[in-house]
């Protein structure tokens, strides 16, 4: 049997050349380990970089949740959101693209975050939304996503937005009204939204 080869590693008070074990000594000689333990000690030293570190505000509060504005742009013209005339919007090529969201997606989830919210404007005004949504659903440690919608096209992209993992709805209905759902919209549609 052929005897491994040996690598000499500092062990003692000095902790900058310390075992990266931390074992401690008696005394400050070098000592000479077999280089499977140096290879357990840069496996342990990768592990540790991977372990999650949380995201956690200047006032040391952790956050799992992330809301991703998908647009700025919607259907509708609600009097507390916008202007009857809209606003101006941001040109499509400035806005991140699908495979973007999902990195952002991955980032966040590698920081502790395990539950996403896609909003707007209005998400689903957006042709990817149901792409966006299916790279976030398959992102490793998100456990929850979500989307909040006006409601007006959801009846048509439910059965995709299931299918891509979305499992939280918040449909937003001002009123039951149809009359008063118009004066606040500024557009017709309660119907639309009503049938869910």
């Amino acid at each position: 049997m052929r005897a491994l080869p040996q690598t000499s590693i500092f062990v003692g008070e000095d902790t900058q050349h310390a075992h990266p074990f931390n074992i401690p000594l008696r005394h400050s000689q070098p000592y000479s380990f077999p280089v499977i333990s140096v290879k357990m000690a840069q496996l342990a030293a990768a592990a540790a970089a991977r372990v999650v570190r949380p995201l956690k505000d200047s006032f040391s509060r952790v956050h799992t949740y992330l809301r991703l504005s998908l647009t700025e742009r919607c259907s509708l013209r609600c009097v507390y959101c916008m202007p009857a005339d809209g606003v101006d919007l941001t040109p499509r090529s400035e806005l991140l693209t699908a495979p973007e969201m999902g990195r952002i997606a991955s980032l966040f989830a590698s920081r502790g975050v395990d539950k996403i919210r896609l909003t707007g404007g209005e998400p689903l005004v957006r042709a990817d939304a149901v792409q966006i949504a299916q790279r976030i659903g398959a992102v490793s440690g998100i456990d929850s996503l979500g989307i909040t919608t006006n409601g007006l096209v959801l009846a048509r992209k439910l059965p995709a937005l299931l299918d891509a993992g979305v499992r939280h709805f918040n449909v937003s209905l001002d009123t039951l009204v149809p009359a008063k759902f118009e004066l606040i919209t500024r557009r017709p549609g309660h119907a639309r939204v009503w049938r869910l």
